[in-house]
């Protein structure tokens, strides 16, 4: 039976005095941002919708930032029909297919 061999780096690496990647993507990183501040901003709303001018108030962030990831979110927005159709963004996946069923008609 082999004798295990003691690693050189500890299992438990004591924290640096610098920012590790991690740290440094979450306050720099818009791609991780973003995506945070509208799940949050969704989680937010609960069972209550906002259009999106005032749902990127919510998120903080400017429109063409909020655009850049509708596709993640695709299935709690909600497009209105009409002259002027707009976002609709939806605190739960429930209340926008109910929106959807009342925009269908």
């Amino acid at each position: 039976m082999a004798a295990k061999k003691k690693s050189a780096v500890p299992a438990t690496k004591p924290k640096g005095p610098g920012k590790s990647l991690d740290e440094l993507r979450s306050v720099l990183d818009k791609r991780f941002i973003i995506p945070q501040k509208i799940a949050a901003a969704l989680k937010q709303l609960g069972d209550t919708a906002e259009y999106e001018q005032e749902f990127q108030v919510m998120v903080g962030c400017a429109v063409k930032e909020l655009a850049k990831f509708r596709d993640q979110f695709a299935d709690h927005i909600v497009v209105t029909v009409g002259k002027n159709p707009k976002r609709l963004y939806c605190g739960t996946k429930e209340l926008a297919d109910e929106v959807r069923k009342m925009v269908a008609l």
